[in-house]
């Protein structure tokens, strides 16, 4: 059962699994939670590279008060920014291309795409 596993855990690295991949250009892992310092140090510079800033707004109760029996709750508005980056690396038309996307500068997700191009 042990050595199942084991070639289970190692073909979801070498295969790029949900939450990384293998850098073709360098051997080394990308996996989420990296900086995309770190990802640039692993692999090397994206071939594409998008910017963008998302704004979401939620409510939040901070306190629920019961005033002569009635319950009231006051509620605040919170605005948060996140800040987006969406990279493509192409590594060629024998391996698939893949999306990055990170979120304050943490890898969140990578994505396949088709064969490359270069």
């Amino acid at each position: 059962m042990l050595n199942v596993l084991l070639v289970v855990f190692a073909g979801s690295l070498a295969t790029g699994a949900n939450d990384g991949f293998r850098c073709p250009d360098t051997g080394r892992i990308i996996s989420h939670g990296d900086f995309s310092t770190q990802v640039i140090r692993k692999c090397r510079a994206p071939d594409g590279r998008a910017r963008r800033t998302e704004v979401t707004r939620t409510r939040e109760r901070v306190r629920r008060f019961y005033p002569n029996g009635i319950a009231y709750e006051e509620e605040v508005e919170r605005q948060t920014e996140l800040q987006i980056e969406d990279w493509t690396y192409d590594f060629g038309p024998d391996r698939f291309v893949r999306f990055l996307r990170f979120e304050n500068d943490k890898l969140v997700s990578v994505a396949d795409g088709s064969y490359g191009t270069k």
